[in-house]
């Protein structure tokens, strides 16, 4: 009898088992389970990312319909999935992860164990041994990407129109002014006749102060800098083909400004422009990083853990 009660005994503690260890992975990449610890530190780096573009707020937005956190999550899967296939494809290019690297990876892991408590670390099963294996084959993906990337030799006269359009788009990165401004909003009844009063001010030479004086708008003419996203493109422009100590009138859709030039600056057009190369390079290196990636990938399956999947609702 006694000897009945451990076998199902042993029975039970297996399928309890079996049933944990189900439970814990969240994706499968290509057979391999992905377990919380593993998954919680690459969405740990989308927290990151996320958090330096749009702050701890970007968590209350949606994309398309789509939480911060499913895009985060989602991510995550997309770089495991990359570094898994490029970890596959290291020993056939001849790449791996040697002495040279181990400092950095060591420099690494230490940075990663840092950024949970202990509590945290156990309840996600995360040891050294472990971060060290995920922060190793983070490190062979990246050399798989020099490897695959190494050859690209920049298009000049490709940059070169990269460059005109984006000093187009964005006129205020290379000229930047300080400015004072009247408001008069439209929908106000002596909003005409204000605007009139303006424009014939303007004429005869009156600086802010002084149109202020006469309008009585209330707005706040202290010295501010042109923002961008507050105007439109055509008041953006005019204010930037004007010099300093001139007073312009514009109108749009929400009222008639009253904007005085108080002073220009100019930023180092050079500096900016190394700046952009750069970034260029980096996304023509990602394009043919992409174009192999998704060769290899072409078959990759994964498949995501529902019930662990949907538990994970922060970041």
């Amino acid at each position: 009898m006694k000897k009945i009660f451990f076998c199902l005994l042993l029975c039970l503690v297996i399928v309890f088992v079996a049933c944990a260890t189900n439970e814990e992975w969240v994706v499968s990449v290509d057979g391999e389970k992905i377990d919380r610890g593993e998954f919680t530190v690459y969405l740990n780096e989308q927290k990151k990312s996320f958090e330096a573009q749009g702050g701890e707020d970007i968590w209350e937005a949606d994309f398309d319909g789509v939480s911060a956190v499913e895009v985060a999550k989602n991510n995550a899967i997309n770089t495991i999935t990359m570094v898994k296939v490029a970890c596959k494809q290291a020993p056939s290019l001849n790449i791996s992860a040697d002495k040279t690297d181990e400092a950095a990876i060591e420099e690494r892991v230490n940075e990663i164990m840092g950024e949970f408590s202990p509590e945290e670390l156990k309840s996600l099963s995360l040891d050294k041994n472990k971060v060290t294996r995920i922060i190793k084959e983070a490190r062979i993906q990246s050399k798989v990407f020099d490897y695959i990337t190494e050859g690209y030799v920049v298009n000049e006269d490709e940059f070169e129109e990269y460059f005109e359009k984006y000093k187009q788009e964005n006129p205020l990165v290379f000229k930047s002014c300080d400015i004072r401004e009247i408001f008069i909003q439209k929908d106000t009844d002596d909003a005409l006749e204000k605007k009139e009063r303006a424009v014939e001010l303007i004429g005869k030479g009156k600086k802010i102060d002084a149109i202020e004086t006469a309008l009585n708008t209330g707005s706040n003419t202290d010295v501010k800098p042109l923002e961008g996203d507050l105007y439109s493109k055509s008041i953006i422009d005019g204010v930037l083909s004007a010099k300093n100590g001139d007073v312009m009138f514009f109108e749009d859709e929400n009222g008639y400004y009253i904007i005085s030039l108080e002073d220009t600056f100019f930023a180092d057009e050079a500096a900016i422009k190394e700046q952009l190369r750069q970034n260029y390079i980096s996304e023509k290196k990602n394009e043919i990083y992409k174009q192999q990636n998704d060769k290899w990938s072409a078959d990759v399956k994964t498949e995501k853990n529902d019930k662990v999947w949907s538990s994970i609702t922060e970041v």
